[in-house]
């Protein structure tokens, strides 16, 4: 017999007990998707999608393959916009010496980072998909780098590599998938009391949606005014709703099953 029919069968203790069943399953269920699915930093560097010293980018995904971000560059001195891995780890002489390890200081001067991004200086062999020559724009103002989140996040963080004292510079936060209602923080407020320098890295700790002011951080812009790049964008991404919809359903279910409908007395 379905619910509806025994309820307006008058069997009101049966549907009680069907209810709160119900109620106790789908409170459990939530629970236990909000236990599981506590949010975790998501870390996207560019070694796990298979690029290479030179690679035209315009995606990167976390290594369990959970995040992923869109992204472009836009250079300020050219005509053409790459955004491109360069291996900071390769061996030899580059274009670009100051993008190399070891790192001469910075608060995370001892690890190795592998590919970072920058925003590409020329376009030789670019059209290939690889450029031949990756260099970092050093031109005044260099160019953006700017990161579209697949999950808007609560929170968000990145490396700097090769970013001097004094140089200008800034993040710039969106909440939104549009251009508006945007955040910025200069480089000089940012990385107040780090040592910053040529050929330096350093980790920027994520900053919280709220306290920048906004409630959730959508998309992310970083401007170079020298040339530089980046690494490591950490970010924690907003649980979607469901969880809370569950827990909702589960607790109606269980606030109908205390209900004690009026019999009909007999006359």
């Amino acid at each position: 017999m379905k619910f509806d029919e025994i309820l307006w069968s008058g069997d009101h203790a049966t549907a009680r007990w069907i209810s709160t069943l119900a109620g106790l399953f789908f409170t459990t269920v939530a629970l236990a998707g909000t236990a599981s699915a506590t949010p975790s930093p998501v870390v996207i560097t560019f070694d796990d999608d298979g690029y290479v010293h030179g690679s035209v980018i315009n995606s990167a995904t976390s290594a369990d393959g959970g995040q992923s971000i869109q992204l472009r560059a836009n250079n300020r001195q050219k005509d053409f916009n790459y955004a491109v891995t360069f291996d900071s780890e390769i061996q030899g002489s580059t274009g670009d010496p100051d993008l190399q390890a070891p790192w001469s200081g910075g608060n995370i001067q001892d690890e190795d980072l592998g590919l970072i991004l920058i925003v590409q200086a020329n376009d030789t062999g670019c059209d290939t998909g690889v450029c031949s020559n990756p260099v970092a724009e050093p031109g005044i103002p260099a160019g953006n780098l700017t990161f579209f989140l697949d999950t808007p996040a609560s929170s968000f963080g990145l490396d700097l590599i090769d970013v001097a004292d004094g140089e200008d510079g800034f993040i710039r936060f969106y909440p939104e998938d549009n251009w508006g209602g945007f955040v910025t923080i200069e480089f000089k407020d940012l990385l107040a009391g780090l040592d910053l320098g040529i050929n330096y890295a350093n980790r920027i700790a994520p900053l919280t949606a709220a306290e920048i002011g906004l409630e959730q951080i959508s998309r992310v812009g970083v401007k170079f005014y020298e040339s530089g790049a980046v690494d490591n964008l950490t970010f924690v991404p907003i649980p979607e709703p469901t969880t809370a919809l569950m827990v909702g359903g589960g607790l109606l279910g269980l606030a109908f099953a205390q209900r004690s409908p009026r019999r009909k007395s007999s006359h």
